[in-house]
């Protein structure tokens, strides 16, 4: 197994970030079919990473022969509603059959991009109808939206789901406005001093 494969196997993504990156660097990617896997993984884990301007770089510097590839304009495409923050679209180009040496990161990208999504609408919505939250999630509306609520523990009645923020950490406590004060205090004579 190769070091890429090894890496795509394991979901080390920085990892492959950096073959892929140094296999552009060591000019490996002349070839047609081999170039197109390598760029296709290197956008995709910048994708995944949301290192737009990163993608949008490489993109600019793909060699023709690659941007017009099924793989490559389709993740590109991804990329751009990315920018635009139109997670539904982007959504909806991530339910394909990926060939292999993107399956797994795209994977990655469509369960982070849940995830994120899930964690905006926790915070924003109290109450949502099913085909909105359906829409933001790139699911058809019916069981897999049931499954997807289910498993974030977001009751649906009467057509409207109900998310529910997540639990704040204990860690991270908000100091008493003495401990605050003498904060600023040590702060501010730090500064002049």
């Amino acid at each position: 197994m190769d070091p890429m494969e090894a890496c795509l196997h394991s979901g080390d993504w920085d990892g492959l970030a950096r073959l892929c990156e140094e296999a552009e660097l060591n000019g490996e990617t002349c070839g047609h079919k081999k170039g197109v896997q390598i760029y296709a993984a290197l956008l995709a884990v910048y994708l995944l990473q949301r290192d737009l301007v990163n993608a949008k770089f490489l993109w600019k510097r793909l060699p023709n022969s690659c941007r017009t590839h099924e793989v490559m304009v389709r993740l590109w495409n991804i990329g751009k509603y990315l920018w635009k923050k139109d997670t539904s679209s982007a959504h909806a180009l991530l339910d394909h059959d990926w060939p292999p040496y993107v399956r797994s990161i795209v994977k990655a990208l469509m369960e982070s991009l849940r995830r994120e999504t899930a964690s905006t609408v926790a915070q924003c919505y109290s109450r949502i109808s099913c085909a909105e939250l359906a829409a933001m999630f790139g699911v058809p509306q019916g069981q897999q939206l049931a499954s997807a609520c289910e498993e974030l523990g977001w009751p649906i009645a009467d057509g409207f789901v109900q998310p529910t923020k997540p639990l704040a950490s204990s860690a991270r406590v908000c100091p008493s406005d003495k401990e605050q004060l003498l904060l600023l205090t040590n702060y501010v004579s730090t500064l002049e001093n």
